[in-house]
């Protein structure tokens, strides 16, 4: 998307009003497809509820099966038929039908009650149980499948069963020592039928290294073995593979084609051949670890198909970029190319376009090819579409309102009719009491849902419009936050739309039911750009001498992040200011760069600084000369250009840069006191001194009383009296 997008957005729902307009807002972290499909999904079946048993231990049943598997099949008759892995009579899964216009499936056949503990998982009966993979049309008319578990061993069977429910059991797998035994262990995948008659299938487990097998029966339920799996090492490791749990593809070239989960020289799986005559070659090896990362995928579960361009394609449920597993096409000389990457667009850990396929591709008559996931989309599963070049379109989106189906558990097949026709395994009013159902999905001739957003990029705090249409008298709604109502909506119209509080690229969600054409689902991707940051910077003063200080003040917007540069260098906080003192002469560059998502801003401010001078001192004191112990005087002082100064002669220690002192209670004395004050082109000095006189004595002010005047009279008669007077040098 938006290459401004973050890596990581939160997840974010928001509802939208006005016109009561409901959407999702989901996660997009990775690239969906803007070109959206769409399809009209239709229920056209239920499968029954499952009977009350008071004992929680034993397996559910009903009339028609419960959790439907593999890919259904049609006759000529237009008669669907398909497997429940269990529910029936029995609770071990049943071969059911369905004839357009009924309102449930029919049971042709339910497997037998399984004996024995399920603890140890060796349960059994005569005719087998949990049919998963599907069910292969004969050339005889019969249907022909496996049940992966029961049987007289509890290792599975394959079974033929005609039209009308008449089940004969071809073959038993071995009884298992270590999960090990001669023929293979739990099939799964649905049979392949060659040209002979003969059928094809795979075995997840058992054979003799507990990896899995490859094997052929005839119609007549004659075994052959064709290949066995090697066993794994501590990492799960082999040469060719292990768990082919998919079934095998009969291709052109008359090879049959599989995959393998586990094994491989990774440990996470391979895609594999086998000639009609048992010959097994290697195609491709998955990539290795880390998961999240690697180029491929990992673990495929699903079978492969076979297109008309002759290429295969398939499906992987771990791996690629974001570990949600790919889709990739593979030549049959073994060419590999991964097509597309399903995305963590996550709510919770729930991928928007799907993960955990449940099937393989169908090709369309466009030369779409279909498929589905069990898991992920809007609610619970989804229809998708995928173009030969790796054109990802999300078709369908399961569970977008009560009573809709969810988790479709098989792949999809191509109708007579030409619509799609498909199995799920719930519904979701009723949870896990209710099995699921048959659903069909018109891909031609009919109206299609439309969403788009314009612009489909805005910066945070724009609005744009959404603008939908749908087929007349459909009933229209956003998906809202689960828990919050929705509201209806005409089947076409527009509405302004409000930007989240988050940067990043967003998927909305819209769906419509009609009552004929049924339920459809889309969605369109905004993504929404923080706007780069603006930035301001100032500086006071702008000119100071060498060693003084100036004050770098800055503002930015839109939460960027912000450095500094130029004549400085730090990271620096969104909005705020910071002392600098520059030591160098002339026009010093203050710069602050702020950078978000949006982008980079920047902004300068000038400071000049000129060369130093010495300090300029004034000094004075109010009174020079005081009385001892009583008289007052304050010295005061005055520095430009000096950040401190200090004193000496009769007092000492630093001093500010201006101030006065009080000078009282001073013992006489004489007394000089001198500021210096130091700058970075010197120091300049400054004195003023003090004479304290003695009590009695001069210094303004001291009293002399009239007895000590009367005393010292005396004493200058008595000295004139004995001293002759001299004068002008006689006597």
């Amino acid at each position: 998307m938006g290459a401004s997008a973050p890596a990581s957005p939160a997840c974010l729902y928001r509802r939208v009003r006005p016109l009561a307009f409901s959407l999702l807002l989901h996660c997009m972290t990775s690239g969906l497809a803007q070109a959206q499909g769409y399809v009209y999904e239709y229920d056209l079946a239920r499968f029954n509820i499952a009977a009350f048993n008071p004992d929680p231990t034993a397996p559910p049943t009903n009339a028609d099966g419960l959790h439907a598997g593999g890919e259904l099949v049609q006759t000529s008759d237009g008669t669907f038929f398909g497997v429940a892995f269990d529910g029936g009579a029995n609770g071990s899964g049943a071969v059911f039908s369905y004839r357009t216009g009924d309102f449930s499936p029919t049971a042709i056949y339910s497997f037998g009650a399984l004996q024995g503990s399920a603890a140890t998982g060796i349960q059994t009966n005569v005719d087998g149980a949990n049919p998963l993979g599907g069910l292969t049309v004969g050339r005889d008319g019969n249907f022909y499948g496996t049940t992966s578990a029961g049987g007289a061993t509890g290792s599975g069977t394959i079974f033929r069963i005609t039209p009308a429910g008449v089940l004969t059991t071809l073959y038993t797998f071995s009884a298992t020592n270590a999960n090990q035994n001669a023929d293979g262990r739990m099939p799964e995948g649905k049979l392949a039928q060659v040209a002979d008659g003969s059928f094809f299938g795979n075995a997840v487990l058992g054979g003799a290294f507990a990896a899995g097998t490859l094997f052929k029966i005839t119609e007549a339920g004659a075994f052959t073995l064709e290949y066995t799996f090697p066993s794994l090492d501590a990492n799960n490791s082999n040469a060719t593979g292990s768990w082919p749990a998919a079934g095998l593809l009969l291709a052109n070239d008359g090879n049959l084609y599989g995959a393998a989960r586990y094994g491989g020289a990774n440990g996470l799986g391979s895609i594999f051949s086998l000639s009609q005559q048992g010959v097994f070659q290697l195609l491709h090896t998955f990539s290795a670890a880390p998961l999240a990362s690697n180029a491929d995928g990992a673990s495929p579960t699903s079978g492969l198909m076979q297109a008309r361009d002759g290429n295969l394609y398939g499906t992987s449920n771990a791996g690629g970029s974001e570990n949600y597993g790919t889709i990739f096409r593979i030549s049959t000389g073994g060419v590999f190319s991964a097509l597309y990457s399903f995305n963590s667009n996550t709510q919770g850990a729930n991928p928007f376009d799907g993960y955990n396929t449940s099937g393989p591709l169908v090709e369309g008559p466009d030369g779409t090819l279909y498929g589905t996931t069990y898991q992920g989309g809007a609610a619970s599963g989804t229809v998708f579409g995928i173009s030969p070049t790796g054109a990802y379109s999300l078709m369908f989106s399961f569970g977008s309102d009560s009573g809709s189906s969810v988790n479709p558990s098989g792949g999809l097949m191509m109708g007579a009719d030409g619509n799609l026709y498909g199995v799920t395994a719930g519904v979701n009013s009723f949870s896990s009491i209710v099995s699921g159902s048959i659903y069909m999905l018109r891909t031609q001739g009919t109206p299609p849902l439309t969403l788009t957003l314009s612009p489909s990029t805005v910066y945070l705090g724009q609005d744009f419009t959404a603008t939908w249409s749908s087929a007349p008298n459909s009933l229209c709604q956003g998906f809202a936050y689960p828990g919050a109502d929705t509201n209806s909506i005409a089947s076409s119209g527009s509405v302004t739309l409000q930007s989240p509080g988050v940067a990043g690229s967003l998927a909305y969600f819209f769906w419509c039911d009609n009552p004929l054409l049924g339920k459809a689902t889309t969605i369109a991707v905004e993504t929404f750009l923080t706007p780069a940051p603006e930035v301001t910077v100032a500086i006071a003063p702008t000119t100071i001498s060498l060693g003084n200080s100036a004050t770098v003040t800055w503002t930015s917007t839109n939460d960027a992040d912000c450095t500094a540069s130029g004549a400085w260098s730090d990271s620096l906080v969104q909005n705020a200011s910071q002392p600098v003192t520059p030591t160098a002469l002339g026009e010093n560059i203050y710069t602050v760069s702020c950078k978000n998502l949006g982008g980079t801003a920047s902004a300068s401010a000038s400071l000049t600084v000129t060369p130093a001078e010495k300090p300029t001192l004034t000094m004075n004191i109010t009174a020079s000369e005081i009385a001892a112990v009583t008289g007052t005087s304050t010295i005061s002082w005055t520095s430009t250009g000096a950040p401190s100064c200090q004193a000496s002669g009769a007092w000492s220690g630093s001093l500010a840069a201006s101030g006065t002192l009080l000078l009282s209670n001073v013992a006489a004395g004489q007394y000089l006191y001198t500021v210096t004050c130091m700058g970075p082109a010197g120091s300049t000095a400054a004195s003023e001194a003090l004479k304290v006189d003695a009590p009695g004595r001069g210094g303004g002010g001291g009293v002399v009383s009239p007895l000590m005047l009367a005393i010292l009279a005396a004493r200058l008669l008595l000295r004139a009296w004995r001293e002759p007077l001299k004068v002008d040098g006689f006597l």
